[in-house]
């Protein structure tokens, strides 16, 4: 995202900065690139960084006091609890641009605890799937059971199979049963795990603090 956001500004070529022009980067508004970097929720760039360098011949190099100026200025607007819990509910990693502000002090902790929040909602909502998931499977494994044991008892009532036959099909049969009731039998504790998920889910959601901070939802964000 970054990277887009500075060859825009930049009008570099598919090569990157190495055809960008001195004056090209010296026009450039360096802290309105880091503004936009920062409220998009992007790590700082360095003057490492390729799409940043603009260091060809010309000697043309970005102005990162005001370029680190603008991102500082961005991610404050970035770090507010409504995008800590769109964060957290995303389920993306808690490792966040906005505990490395200002040489690693946090901008706050509104963030964090709405991160948590929304980081909790998304775990009990991923644990109401998996737990619906798992009947869906039990149910469809139920479904091929009873329709194996059908096909034995097809085989089982034709008249020219031997004796040896008859006692595998047999023998398949009683292990397909034992195992369709093991299977039935699941899906009692399943089910009532799934009814314990969807309680927790809907309890969590109506007690759940309202977001709040002034949210800028940008798309492709990295946190």
């Amino acid at each position: 995202m970054r990277h887009v956001t500075i060859l825009l500004w930049l009008t570099a070529s598919v090569a990157g900065c190495a055809g960008v022009s001195k004056q090209a980067c010296l026009d450039a508004d360096w802290r309105s690139i880091g503004y936009r970097d920062g409220v998009n929720g992007e790590p700082a760039a360095t003057s490492t960084d390729p799409f940043l360098g603009c260091r060809d011949k010309t000697g043309g190099g970005p102005d990162m006091t005001a370029y680190l100026a603008g991102w500082r200025d961005g991610i404050e607007k970035f770090c507010t609890p409504a995008n800590g819990f769109a964060a957290g509910s995303r389920g993306v990693a808690g490792d966040s641009v906005c505990g490395r502000v200002d040489g690693g002090a946090a901008t706050g902790d509104p963030f964090f605890s709405a991160y948590q929040d929304g980081r909790r909602l998304f775990d009990l909502e991923t644990a109401a799937v998996a737990a619906d998931r798992r009947i869906g499977d039990a149910q469809s494994d139920v479904w091929t059971i009873k329709q194996r044991i059908a096909e034995v008892d097809m085989s089982l009532s034709a008249f020219d199979i031997s004796s040896d036959e008859r006692a595998d099909l047999l023998a398949e049969r009683r292990a397909l049963v034992e195992e369709r009731v093991r299977v039935e039998r699941s899906l009692s504790t399943l089910v009532a795990e799934k009814q314990r998920a969807d309680e927790a889910l809907a309890s969590y959601r109506t007690n759940l603090p309202e977001a709040s901070g002034g949210a800028v939802r940008p798309s492709n964000a990295s946190y």
